[in-house]
């Protein structure tokens, strides 16, 4: 490593003025990348996990004072969600349960003895099964007219389609800042053969060929690029670690907490490297691209 990043070139590119900025830009190009990549690693739990919960939606049957709801009906009702795709179990809540739930709303017992409650009925699917809104209303529509059902529970699968969302545009990113390093790299290779042309061509007329000028720039690239990979790496981390302890000391509600596995770890520990590969590369054929330009 140290023998990369403390090379003795036959070119004096390090003093070309676009090349000193590389390994700054190098370093911000891949402390963005190692963020964006962890944001799509950590969304990408959150599906996973998402996925594989179980979904529970809470039907709440409307009060009729002139036709309540009789055992018979609820039984009706029950078995025609059964028939539904997905369902695993149906429990109709006793109402002392539906009283405890409203009861801090509402006071106390004498309060809520007065009061026609509704029936709620619990609806758990499947792990990993995603039900149809739609569907589940036109079956209440049908056995239940009145019949409502929990926002919040039915708007579950939300939280799954915002994770991969997420991921999405994490992956997106971190393709898009790898294109903008490469650009980058190219520009700068441009740039620097342009200034140092009188150079190349006495190397050229002493016998360097093209393979040789062209690791000229291919060395000097992978050097800047590893030296602010490196130091990019290292801001990002921390930046991660800090963001990461943070969420778990204070939580925020509704937003599950950030989990990154050991191989989400060694994925963000490539980042650099592949930025310094891919620098190294296009530079590489950018000389020579140059050089027969030239020719």
């Amino acid at each position: 490593m140290a023998a990369i990043l403390d090379l003795e070139l036959d070119l004096p590119l390090a003093d070309t003025p676009a090349s000193r900025f590389l390994a700054w830009i190098a370093a911000g190009l891949v402390g963005l990348a190692v963020l964006a990549l962890a944001l799509a690693a950590a969304a990408d739990g959150a599906a996973w996990r998402a996925a594989r919960e179980p979904i529970m939606v809470t039907v709440a049957l409307p009060t009729r004072p002139e036709q309540p709801f009789t055992d018979l009906d609820l039984g009706r009702v029950t078995q025609a969600l059964h028939r539904l795709q997905g369902v695993a179990q149906i429990r109709v809540l006793a109402a002392q349960d539906v009283g405890r739930l409203v009861q801090p709303w509402l006071g106390s017992d004498a309060t809520l003895s007065g009061l026609p409650l509704p029936h709620l009925i619990e609806v758990t699917y499947e792990p990993g099964f995603r039900p149809d809104p739609t569907l589940l209303a036109a079956e209440l529509a049908t056995t239940a007219p009145g019949a409502t059902v929990d926002p919040e529970t039915a708007d579950a699968p939300h939280l799954d389609r915002a994770a991969r969302v997420l991921r999405a545009v994490g992956l997106g990113a971190t393709g898009l800042i790898f294109m903008a390093m490469a650009v980058v790299a190219a520009a700068v290779t441009r740039m620097s053969l342009d200034l140092h042309q009188a150079t190349v061509d006495l190397l050229r007329l002493m016998g360097a060929g093209e393979d040789y000028v062209g690791r000229q720039f291919e060395q000097h690239a992978l050097a800047n690029a590893l030296r602010g990979g490196l130091a990019g790496f290292t801001a990002a981390i921390l930046l991660l670690a800090a963001a990461i302890t943070l969420l778990r000391l204070c939580p925020v509600p509704g937003l599950p907490g950030p989990e990154l596995h050991l191989r989400d770890w060694l994925l963000l520990g490539c980042v650099p490297v592949v930025g310094a590969l891919l620098t190294a590369f296009v530079a590489r054929h950018t000389a020579r691209s140059g050089l027969r330009r030239l020719d």
